[in-house]
């Protein structure tokens, strides 16, 4: 999967971060959205996802809730400040594994994690 036909969200409750963190990923040549946790549950029922990024900094209800809303979509859950270089080798790397991982709404690949903890 090419990177500018990716489309990534990011999720958390910092605006600000969540803006830089997109911008990042934007300048890498994803396409890239911002969302609140709660925001996040509307618009994964409603687009698909290639993978979603969940900030550290979001309560253990919201990131379960996010999770649970993900479907199959691959997770970058953040545990801690997250340099951009690291966040983008983890998102490369999962995409680039995107064959082994289910398009969003398809069957799981056993054996395969979904939530990837960085």
């Amino acid at each position: 999967m090419s990177a500018n036909s990716a489309l990534l969200l990011c999720v958390g409750n910092e605006q600000g971060l969540m803006e830089l963190r997109c911008a990042v990923l934007e300048q890498a040549g994803y396409r890239a959205k911002v969302a609140t946790p709660t925001e996040a549950e509307s618009l994964l029922r409603a687009e698909n996802f290639h993978l979603i990024v969940l900030s550290a900094w979001v309560s253990e209800d919201e990131r379960i809730r996010v999770i649970a809303a993900a479907g199959d979509a691959p997770i970058v859950a953040l545990e801690a400040m997250t340099f951009p270089q690291e966040l983008l080798c983890k998102v490369a790397c999962l995409l680039a594994n995107r064959s082994r991982v289910p398009p969003p709404g398809g069957k799981a690949t056993p054996g395969l994690s979904r939530v990837d903890l960085v």
